[in-house]
């Protein structure tokens, strides 16, 4: 909406804050579990509903969501083990992906039940994309792997050994940035 949501950086206190986004105002503040000072995301594209990855134990995270008007915690969901700084991702009608280091798990939003666990995609400094029933993002021992898995179960459909970096969707294209080669490649995002 007319706001912008961002991670305060306070070691206590309020991590979240709302922003007028004519003015800059403090709309509104949260205190959330701690982070890896990740930036927050969005569970919907009106912007509804503010997701936060949060880690309550030194290795395990899990997701918090806030009412992106008020700032009021909604729900939780708690990981078993695991954390990273990967913003959580919706990954279609009620469903959203988190990226830990070791694996990555869709939850199902009504049951806050994980529908599927899988070691082939990693969390890397850019999140997963979720695209037409496939997710892409990164997987192997360093992330060295562009993976696709089928959203329904978590299998991978493909994968390609081009090396870890950041992932955009333009339109039905991935666009792949190397994070140590600086090399631009541009993937059709189909299973």
């Amino acid at each position: 909406g007319e706001r912008i949501v961002i991670h305060t950086g306070a070691a206590e206190g309020p991590r979240l804050a709302a922003l007028e986004a004519a003015s800059g105002r403090t709309v509104w503040t949260a205190d959330v579990p701690n982070t890896y000072r990740n930036a927050p995301g969005f569970l919907d594209a009106g912007g509804g509903t503010v997701l936060y990855h949060h880690v309550k134990d030194p290795e395990a995270s899990g997701i918090t969501a806030l009412d992106a008007v008020t700032g009021t915690v909604r729900w939780q969901i708690d990981g078993s083990q695991g954390a990273s700084a990967t913003v959580p991702v919706s990954a279609g009608s009620g469903r959203l992906l988190l990226e830990r280091w070791p694996h990555t798990t869709l939850y199902e939003v009504g049951t806050k039940k994980p529908l599927w666990t899988t070691r082939e995609m990693v969390a890397l400094d850019s999140p997963a994309v979720p695209y037409n029933g496939h997710v892409y993002g990164f997987g192997g021992q360093s992330g060295e792997f562009l993976v696709c898995l089928n959203a329904a179960h978590g299998q991978v459909k493909w994968s390609s050994r081009i090396y870890r970096g950041h992932l955009l969707l333009a339109g039905d294209t991935l666009v792949v940035l190397s994070s140590a080669a600086g090399l631009v490649r541009l993937v059709s995002a189909d299973p």
